[in-house]
């Protein structure tokens, strides 16, 4: 049977060992580890790197032996050796599917024959993980609705080389849309939202179900300007919008097509390294008819009534990929 990104790596006690989260995009490297406090968990380690040139074209690893040694430096620098990192989003392939209600081996084998059927890869050169959303009706009996993230096994295989050169020892990669969705959704929540990511001239734009995501669309997009009229006016703001529009009609495409109930998008999350803009968050509750809000990267964390980081919230922003893959793993 064909692995998942859970098994590449060491045997199943070393999932439950605390690492830090070293999240990868194209200019920057961020990096979260937590401890636990009488009071829940606090930050020990955080650190940035920004890349004078990027090493991550839509992926592709470019100059790999001047990353190797930044990687290295870097690790060095903050003592670390095992981690949990991030795969590019613009390689992986993600699709939603209703299976029978079984556990262990034979809920992945069921999942694993649905994937040639769902993205362009065999089998034999892909790896998968996945995540079960809830309870949904299987060919009239009860059922599993699961989102199955997939990518070629070449791409985990470089980006596993790469890191295992400069020094660290994986021990857990995980799609940058589902990291961010584990640090900005909380815990439970079983609503479904649309997170953006604003970052360096793109946006992310991921569909949460229960903490799940179900759909991804990366984009590029205006730099952030001063406009007449405001940010409300501005042209990001209206690609955004746009975008925004698109997917809600295709999210209520889907359920019609499917003959499913609909479960309306509720509201946005902002995060990302322009999340956080001075009246973006206005400027998107109004034109987007719904509510939006700016991350709490930490709320599965710790509560901010306990214990304060030395990191601003706006800050804050650019370290969701890494808190959600520093935060205990859970089955």
């Amino acid at each position: 049977m064909k692995t998942g990104f859970f098994d590449l790596f060491p045997t199943p006690k070393f999932l439950e060992m605390p690492a830090p989260g070293l999240a990868v995009s194209e200019k920057t490297l961020r990096l979260i580890e937590f401890t636990q406090s009488k009071s829940g968990h606090i930050i020990s380690k955080s650190d940035t790197l920004q890349f004078e040139q990027p090493f991550f074209s839509v992926g592709n690893i470019e100059n790999p032996k001047e990353l190797i040694m930044l990687l290295e430096t870097f690790r060095k620098k903050n003592n670390l050796h095992y981690i949990r990192t991030s795969l590019p989003e613009e390689r992986a392939y993600l699709f939603s599917t209703v299976v029978p209600v079984l556990e262990g081996d034979e809920l992945r084998a069921t999942i694993e024959s649905s994937i040639e059927e769902n993205v362009p890869l065999s089998v034999a050169e892909s790896v998968f993980d996945y995540a079960v959303v809830g309870k949904e009706d299987f060919k009239g009996r009860s059922g599993l609705k699961v989102t199955v993230s997939v990518l070629p096994e070449k791409v985990v295989s470089e980006y596993i080389d790469i890191f295992r050169a400069a020094g660290f020892e994986p021990l857990h990669f995980e799609i940058e849309s589902q990291a961010i969705a584990k640090a900005v959704v909380p815990r439970g929540d079983k609503q479904v939202c649309l997170i953006i990511n604003l970052s360096h001239g793109k946006g992310g734009f991921y569909i949460s179900d229960g903490g799940a995501v179900s759909f991804t669309a990366t984009i590029p997009l205006s730099l952030f300007e001063e406009t007449v009229g405001g940010i409300a006016k501005s042209p990001v703001v209206k690609e955004i919008v746009g975008e925004v529009k698109k997917i809600f009609l295709y999210w209520q495409t889907q359920a019609d097509q499917k003959q499913k109930e609909f479960r309306p998008i509720t509201h946005i999350v902002l995060t990302g390294d322009d999340g956080g803009r001075e009246g973006l968050r206005e400027a998107l509750s109004m034109q987007c008819g719904v509510s939006v809000a700016v991350a709490n990267v930490w709320q599965n964390a710790f509560s901010l009534h306990d214990y304060i980081p030395d990191i601003s919230k706006k800050d804050s922003l650019c370290f969701a990929a890494a808190v959600g893959l520093a935060l205990p793993h859970q089955a």
